[in-house]
């Protein structure tokens, strides 16, 4: 509350409200605020597409709105001597994630929550407006299997894609910051969420059963989505 808002309000809220960390979260959070309410009456579109997603996604895919990720997402394998498998294989790589740059309302990042000093609020809609959230990889899968003493391998590979209509998420993150280390950042840290992570400090054990104290969790997460196809 202290950081992210001002000192009415965060007084008002329950925190101190005398700007213990200084007021740059705080000016960071109102030019983030000016920049997602800004919303295209035509579109419906947050101004964070065009001044955030697209630089960030162009610079990465060559293409606005587009990330790709030419890493494997996931790779298993395994055998199993009761099911006659020998050797098995999946492999999901070379993912593609398209019209990123399709975010509007509702909108909010880094909201405080009222009633929780460690929470803030996040939610977004996008896949509503200038179409739907793509996501297309390639799926590769090998098995190998003993039938009646006789070895038989099989192998695959397709690509699927999955489009996502109005997609609405909700993300509550509860995280404690030690002060000492925030008020330490500098500027050219500011844009840097390594440092940011670093003022989070470790859980903690406690209690006779050692139980750890969380210091950063995700404490609600929703998605809500009108419609897929596959």
């Amino acid at each position: 509350r202290d950081l992210l808002m001002d000192t009415e309000d965060a007084f008002s809220a329950g925190g101190q409200g005398n700007a213990p960390y200084g007021d740059i979260p705080f000016k960071f959070k109102q030019v983030l605020d000016d920049i997602i309410q800004s919303i295209d009456p035509l579109t419906g579109l947050s101004q964070i597409n065009e001044l955030v997603i697209r630089p960030i996604t162009e610079s990465q895919s060559g293409i606005p709105g587009t990330l790709l990720l030419n890493d494997d997402l996931l790779f298993a394998e395994f055998n199993s001597t009761l099911l006659d498998v020998e050797h098995a294989e999946i492999r999901i790589y070379n993912a593609r994630f398209d019209n990123l740059d399709n975010i509007g309302e509702p909108l909010q990042l880094f909201e405080p929550h009222l009633e929780d000093p460690y929470i803030i609020n996040n939610e977004a809609m996008f896949g509503s407006n200038s179409g739907p959230f793509q996501v297309f990889t390639q799926v590769k899968s090998f098995l190998k299997v003993n039938d009646s003493n006789v070895t038989k391998v099989k192998e695959n590979e397709m690509e699927i894609g999955i489009k996502i209509w109005n997609v609405h998420i909700f993300a509550a993150f509860m995280a404690q910051l030690d002060a000492k280390k925030l008020l330490s950042l500098s500027l050219n840290d500011a844009m840097n969420p390594y440092c940011w992570l670093s003022t989070i400090p470790k859980s903690v054990l406690t209690g006779t059963n050692n139980t750890r104290d969380s210091t950063a969790t995700i404490s609600d997460l929703r998605i809500l989505i009108d419609d897929i196809s596959i």
